[in-house]
């Protein structure tokens, strides 16, 4: 019987596990993804103390700070979250059922799939959702960015880098990007190595191996097909929030888990933190703040 059971392996689930070991609390972590989905950001330059990193490195000095404390981590991607007489059965991929007094769900969210045709079947063959990751593989190639918010904006800028030339394919009439992202990109376009097509909407993907074209709704420049060797994806995130649901926690529409201040959901003694929230601002900074959050409350409630 733990007291406490974080699932989730981002900065959320991290600070929770930190907290959590200082007030001496039985913990155990189980993990899908250990550092979340921040390890495919290729920079932050807006963490503390930090004047520049990778998403990666800072991910793993979490995890070194956590293991540091003795706190004990299973990769066992969780299943099914359960309550019976105040007691939260965790069931993992493994068959494994963990009990705890209280659960700090910390999950954080996946990358939203493009509808557009063709995106699946060439996932992996062009189509990719982490310019981290397979940016060194389009080396001196066109490539398009489908997004314009501001993780599109910045993995832009960091393809911009490597890539002959990135098209930025944004469906409305402007980004919502961070000043100085958004300052980098046009600094790009000035010299040639970037282009914002606006009011743009990618409707199919198209090749034969590998990615060759992709095709818009309406002409751009005088055709509605652009040829490009890859298509980077920065759409948004869906919230991992299914087991929370069928354990009977309240979410959005959006699929978000409703927390208060406190990061207390409608089921006494589960809390939640970290980008699978309803909280707005979704940034490392406000995942850690609330994962050391929903632990001093879960303290409280464990006390009582």
């Amino acid at each position: 019987m733990y007291d406490l059971i974080i699932v989730g392996g981002g900065p959320a689930a991290y600070s929770a596990g930190i907290y959590a070991a200082r007030y001496n609390l039985n913990i155990l972590i189980l993990s899908k993804q250990r550092g979340g989905l921040v390890t495919s950001t290729h920079l932050l330059e807006n963490w503390p103390g930090e004047k520049s990193i990778t998403g990666f490195d800072l991910a793993m000095k979490f995890e070194n700070h956590v293991t540091a404390l003795n706190v004990p981590i299973k990769d066992e991607p969780v299943v099914e979250i359960k309550k019976e007489n105040d007691v939260f059965l965790v069931k993992t991929e493994s068959n494994n059922v963990f009990e705890s007094k209280a659960v700090i769900f910390a999950t954080g969210s996946s990358h939203r799939v493009h509808p557009a045709k063709g995106v699946v079947e060439f996932h992996g063959k062009g189509v990719s959702y982490c310019a981290t990751c397979d940016g060194m593989f389009f080396k001196d190639k066109v490539i398009a960015m489908i997004g314009g918010g501001d993780s599109a904006i910045k993995e832009a800028v960091m393809l911009s880098e490597i890539c002959k030339k990135v098209y930025v394919v944004v469906r409305k009439d402007q980004v919502k990007a961070e000043p100085i992202n958004l300052t980098r990109l046009e600094n790009k376009v000035k010299e040639g190595k970037a282009e914002i097509l606006y009011n743009t909407s990618l409707v199919e993907v198209v090749g034969d191996k590998n990615v060759e074209k992709i095709v818009f709704e309406k002409e751009i420049n005088g055709s509605k097909e652009l040829e490009v060797s890859g298509v980077f994806i920065a759409i948004g995130q869906i919230p991992q929030s299914s087991l929370a649901e069928e354990l009977g926690v309240e979410v959005t529409s959006r699929k978000e888990v409703k927390i208060n201040k406190l990061c207390e959901t409608n089921v006494p003694g589960f809390y939640a933190a970290g980008d699978v929230t309803d909280f707005g601002f979704k940034q490392v900074i406000t995942a850690a703040a609330q994962g050391a959050t929903a632990v001093f409350n879960a303290f409280e409630f464990l006390q009582k």
